[in-house]
């Protein structure tokens, strides 16, 4: 998300740029989706407060799904030469990635649905799901108990 989202106009009212976030968020965030970290992509990290203010004030009351776990203010001159749009010395992918691992509900939240992708792969695979039949096949007694088995050390490890 960047600070100047209308009219890609530069204003010192920055509410007005606060408003448009709000109305983006509003469509983008679903009720039912996960949890998340809004990333504010400006060359003024230092309003970053007056947004979270600002949608604290104003947004989120009525919309307490589309609250953030956070908001990381990353600077543009980081990754990229303001005045000639050209790549700079900053690794955009591992920020983010640094960000994430520094929130632990996040970081738990992200460990724990890779493991479910991972069992709920396994199941599939030991049931004998085809996915170029697009239907279940028939499933061994073994098949079954081994898949009840990963389930439960996944079940255990999560402890």
């Amino acid at each position: 998300m960047t600070f100047r989202l209308q009219d890609r106009a530069a204003s010192s009212d920055f509410n007005r740029h606060f408003a448009e976030i709000q109305r983006i968020l509003g469509r983008v965030i679903d009720t039912s989706g996960g949890p998340y970290v809004l990333i504010v992509w400006t060359d003024k990290p230092e309003r970053v407060g007056e947004l979270e203010r600002y949608l604290e004030d104003n947004f989120f009351p009525r919309n307490l799904h589309a609250k953030p776990i956070a908001i990381v203010p990353l600077s543009k001159s980081n990754y990229i030469d303001i005045d000639t749009g050209a790549p700079n010395r900053g690794n955009l992918v591992e920020d983010i990635r640094e960000h994430l691992t520094r929130q632990p509900a996040m970081s738990a939240l992200v460990q724990w649905e890779a493991e479910v992708l991972g069992a709920a792969t396994g199941v599939l695979t030991d049931v004998g799901w085809s996915r170029s039949r697009s239907r279940w096949g028939r499933a061994s007694p073994n098949a079954v108990e081994a898949a009840r088995g990963r389930s439960r050390r996944a079940r255990k490890r999560g402890r």
